[in-house]
């Protein structure tokens, strides 16, 4: 059943300070740390559908360790990106980037579950203009992601593609 007008109105009114309330320094120290353990398996019950990520769009990828070699799943907020999928290694805006970039870098072979579907990828790093298009369209879905980028100097915000390494193609439509 769909929300009424009101609500759908009234819930993107309340995005833009939901986000950056979300991006503060207190708030995204707490989500990144504690949120990831509703997150996993809510996704897992719901197959990739239901996230307590305030409605941002997020899947479950599942990387392998880079040098423990054993799996690791972490939910995360993603763009589609043509017939891929687009992912932000922004770690809440700490210094260093989140372990599954780390992952991906020494294994791009991944899995990921969103949408009620499961399917291995790979993962390659965006750069130049594919890399600047994804952000822009990043900081306009959430935009933690500019002040998580203001806040760092030391190191750039990367933007990895996840393409289907499955036959038959692309992703799809998404949200």
């Amino acid at each position: 059943m769909r929300p009424p007008a009101w609500l759908r109105e009234g819930g993107r009114r309340l995005r833009r300070p939901m986000d950056i309330f979300t991006a503060t320094r207190p708030m995204a120290g707490m989500t990144s740390r504690y949120l990831h353990y509703l997150d996993r398996p809510l996704l897992r019950l719901t197959r990739g559908r239901v996230a307590t990520t305030f409605g941002l769009p997020t899947l479950l990828l599942t990387t392998t360790g880079a040098k423990t070699g054993r799996p690791r799943s972490v939910p995360v907020l993603y763009l589609t990106h043509g017939d891929a999928l687009a992912v932000i290694g922004s770690n809440s805006g700490r210094r260093r980037q989140p372990g599954w970039c780390y992952n991906l870098r020494a294994h791009p072979e991944a899995e990921v579950l969103f949408g009620g579907e499961s399917f291995r990828c790979r993962a390659r790093e965006a750069s130049g203009e594919e890399r600047e298009a994804i952000w822009e369209r990043a900081t306009k879905m959430y935009a933690g992601y500019a002040r998580y980028a203001s806040r760092l100097r030391t190191r750039e915000i990367p933007v990895l593609i996840l393409e289907r390494a499955e036959p038959g193609g692309g992703v799809g439509e998404v949200r």
